[in-house]
């Protein structure tokens, strides 16, 4: 029954708010509301008052979600270390830092010639002069514009 309620609950965290609205409807509870408001109701639902027909119901919204997006091959549960981790910020209240990525980016080589010029004006230019060459297949007839410096 715990497992059960852990992967219950790791399902809801993973509802996006069309998903929450469909679950909370089915119970009968308000559908309105911000997402972490509508997580919160959702997991009070599955903590207190899970019934067989919330659970065949939260995992019946699981499967149509993942498996729409994986195809033919079988959804995988969450990582389990990493899914308790995230998950545990709203049984506590406070927030878990999320550990970086192992390949630290090293933003200044990769950005640093975007980065190094941004409060600077380029350096003005001087402008090369712009001279007609008559060319021996063209005639000019008239000039409707004098040509100009751009």
């Amino acid at each position: 029954m715990a497992a059960e309620l852990v992967e219950a609950k790791n399902m809801v965290m993973s509802f996006r708010v069309s998903d929450l609205q469909m679950l909370l409807g089915f119970v009968g509870r308000s559908k309105s509301g911000l997402k972490h408001e509508l997580v919160t109701r959702a997991l009070q639902l599955v903590q207190f008052d899970c019934s067989p027909e919330v659970f065949k119901k939260i995992k019946e919204l699981y499967e149509t979600r993942y498996n729409n997006k994986k195809g033919p091959e079988v959804a995988q549960p969450p990582h389990r270390a990493e899914a308790l981790a995230l998950h545990s910020s709203y049984d506590r209240g406070g927030a878990v830092p999320r550990p970086l990525p192992a390949a630290s980016l090293d933003y200044p080589a990769l950005y640093g010639k975007y980065l190094n010029g941004l409060g600077r004006l380029p350096p003005k230019v001087a402008k090369p002069e712009v001279r007609l060459v008559k060319l021996p297949f063209y005639t000019t007839l008239d000039e409707l514009l004098k040509p100009t410096e751009l």
